[in-house]
């Protein structure tokens, strides 16, 4: 093992870097006991059995540095982690190339093994045109599926080094693919025929392989189209090629590469919670170039109101018990989320104050945060439904979790509101309480047909902000209605501001 202090700069100008799975905790890794040993020495017998393999890789490709985090982060050092992630963005896209262990779920399992078919695989010999003797296999499309769902396409921090990677070697089960930022097609070997999909993301033509042209880094579980893949790479193309100024990318395809990409992360796995955003903080730092303005807790401040109406698209898990993030930004939660699109915008921020973990990373978690917004609101009264443990995870959404009801004038009688409430997260009690409708905007459904869209808000506490006592809120979910509801229409709403932490 090698510091980077300890050799010149140009022999460390071409190295390789390693994506992969740890599968569980890796025994050797780097630790504040070990540092010094494994600067003089580590026995090969020691390294587990996919480092053994990406090592090899690296040598055979005439490459004398592989980076790889748990042999070069020192593992049990939060100041080296913090230090470490900061520089993952340099990591990745400075690296000659990318390996990515696609075959194996666990670092003991390497991945350099013989190739064999996938079950139901057929193999058929024919004769070419030139008349020479050529094999074709067939296989199932469910085999592919199994290939692009494999666990590295399903955790958090792989997506980052996917992004952020100039050149990969992607080693799967059943096929060994190259993929460059420079070419289109990129090649791929081994069963199954090479795909390629052009940009639809209106881009010139000589930028249509900037990022793989829309092989995107999304499992076979993930709703990611060709679409969205195409705008993710352009987007990152331009933000770490000095080539091409970035104004040449408008603000539409950049806000949906944005939005694309954190409906895939969010859907990847993170083993600690803290890591949710410190996972993508790469990504946050590229796109930097992008989006002006200030990063605060995976919500662009450039892009509010608008990226502040996501929501949950699969059933409630339980709040984190620990403090990540605020209630109003999807880093808060766990789980897929996605951005609903929303037009005429009717709250309006006032002010973001925020204490970063670390004040110098920009890109990483906060301490603390608190979003001063204003516009039109309604109170009803909610409570959660508890769901006795019954399994719905096959149930897209949750409205079914919420009850509500309404006192119109003073009467004693509640009625039904009609509303539809997408919860972030389970709640802990079942009592009737008090809740805030912020109207947010309006969005359209065939024929000009209106929902008003609103962002539920539950109080917290009241404390002194300004020389005053006011009280602080935070985010519940999310709630539309349409014309069949008895709530007035947003526009009569009065006008408050509210405190959301």
């Amino acid at each position: 093992m090698v510091c980077s202090d300890d050799v010149e700069e140009y022999d460390m100008s071409r190295y390789v870097a390693l994506s992969y799975c740890w599968g569980g905790d890796q025994p050797n890794k780097l630790t504040q006991e070990n540092h010094g040993l494994y600067k003089k020495k580590i026995t090969w017998e020691s390294l587990p059995r996919t480092i053994q393999d990406a090592a090899k890789t690296a040598q055979v490709l005439g490459f004398h540095y592989i980076w790889i985090d748990s042999m070069c982060i020192i593992q049990d050092s939060k100041e080296d982690k913090e230090a470490e992630i900061s520089q993952m963005t340099k990591v990745y896209a400075h690296a000659a190339l990318t390996v990515v262990n696609k075959r194996g779920d666990k670092v003991t399992e390497g991945f350099l093994h013989p190739r064999t078919l996938p079950s139901g695989t057929s193999s058929i010999q024919y004769r070419a045109k030139d008349g020479q003797t050529q094999r074709l296999t067939l296989s199932f499309a469910d085999a592919s599926k199994r290939e692009e769902s494999s666990a590295v396409n399903t955790r958090g921090w792989t997506l980052q080094e996917y992004l952020l990677s100039r050149r990969r070697l992607v080693i799967g089960t059943w096929s060994t693919e190259w993929l460059c930022r420079r070419e289109v097609d990129g090649h791929r070997d081994g069963w199954g025929a090479s795909y390629s999909y052009r940009s639809r993301a209106g881009l010139p033509s000589d930028h249509e392989g900037a990022g793989w042209a829309g092989k995107g880094p999304f499992g076979s579980k993930e709703a990611e189209s060709v679409y969205s893949s195409s705008f993710i790479n352009a987007a990152m193309f331009f933000s770490v090629n000095p080539r091409y100024p970035s104004g040449r990318l408008n603000e539409e395809l950049v806000r949906d590469s944005w939005y694309a990409i954190i409906e895939s992360y969010s859907w990847r796995s993170v083993t600690v919670s803290e890591d949710r955003i410190l996972a993508m903080s790469g990504i946050a730092e590229r796109f930097g170039n992008l989006i002006p303005g200030r990063y605060i807790a995976g919500i662009w401040e450039n892009m509010m109101p608008a990226s502040l109406f996501w929501m949950k698209r699969h059933m409630a898990t339980d709040r984190p018990v620990e403090y990540r993030a605020p209630s109003w930004s999807w880093i808060s939660i766990d789980g897929q989320v996605e951005h609903p699109i929303t037009y005429d915008y009717l709250c309006e921020i006032f002010s973001i104050e925020y204490m970063l973990e670390n004040a110098e990373a920009l890109y990483g978690a906060v301490r603390s945060a608190a979003l001063h917004i204003r516009g039109p609101a309604f109170s009803i009264e909610w409570r959660y439904t508890r769901q006795d443990g019954r399994q719905q995870e096959d149930k897209e959404l949750q409205e079914d979790l919420s009850e509500l009801r309404w006192f119109r004038d003073g009467s004693d009688d509640p009625q039904d509101p009609q509303l539809t409430v997408y919860l972030d997260a389970r709640e802990q009690t079942t009592e009737w309480r008090e809740v805030v409708l912020l109207a947010y905007g309006f969005s359209y459904y065939g024929s000009g047909f209106r929902h008003s869209d609103c962002i539920a808000l539950t109080r917290v506490d009241q404390v002194e902000i300004d020389n005053k006592l006011r009280h602080r809120f935070r985010r519940l979910g999310v709630v539309h209605f349409g014309k069949t509801s008895p709530l007035p229409r947003v526009e009569s709403w009065p006008v408050s501001s509210y405190y959301v932490i």
